[in-house]
């Protein structure tokens, strides 16, 4: 069975893909390493490699970002699951925008 990871280099993306991986699904993993490093994922081919008598892992790793929809269509006819971990963080000039908004917003009463 093959599952689609989403985010999945990310901290908790990474420790799910070792632990599909160990029960014995097949994993792609969309991530854009934004917020994330490849070297997580390969980290955790070391890992279940050293673990693990099977050495032939299959792991497929697009680096893309999930919101271009030509690159969900291409890896969604082989999927029987998807564990969506994508998240995009807001930096602080985002949020400190965000918040401005929203004083203006309560100062002129809306």
């Amino acid at each position: 069975m093959r599952a689609l990871v989403t985010g999945g280099a990310g901290f908790i993306g990474s420790h799910t893909c070792l632990t599909l991986l160990e029960k014995g699904y097949k994993i792609t993993v969309i991530d854009s390493y934004i917020n994330s490093n490849e070297k997580s994922l390969q980290r955790v081919v070391e890992v279940f490699k050293k673990d693990n008598k099977i050495k032939n892992i299959d792991i497929d790793i697009e680096l893309a970002d999930i919101r271009n929809e030509e690159v969900l269509d291409k890896l969604f006819y082989d999927i029987q699951s998807w564990i969506n971990l994508y998240k995009l963080l807001f930096t602080l000039q985002a949020l400190n925008q965000l918040k401005s908004l929203c004083l203006t917003l309560c100062f002129i009463g809306l």
